[in-house]
């Protein structure tokens, strides 16, 4: 049997927040209540202030189009 304390996770935890500041340095997520700076390199291009974002697990992306811009 696999020893999986020392390998690899499997877990994922699910990111959301909304980006209050944006420039091409860093962006600033605001995340239940804490502002979290993040290197824009890390930000989908399309994604402006305002926009709800999601952490995919290589990139902080728009969520979908159906939601609002109010957190």
């Amino acid at each position: 049997m696999k020893d999986k304390s020392q390998g690899e996770t499997h877990c994922q935890i699910k990111r959301s927040g909304k980006i209050i500041e944006h420039d091409h340095i860093t962006a600033t997520i605001s995340i239940n209540g804490k502002a979290i700076k993040v290197p824009a390199s890390k930000v989908a291009a399309e994604v402006e202030i305002g926009d709800l974002v999601e952490w995919t697990g290589s990139i902080w992306s728009t969520e979908s189009k159906t939601q609002t811009k109010e957190l």
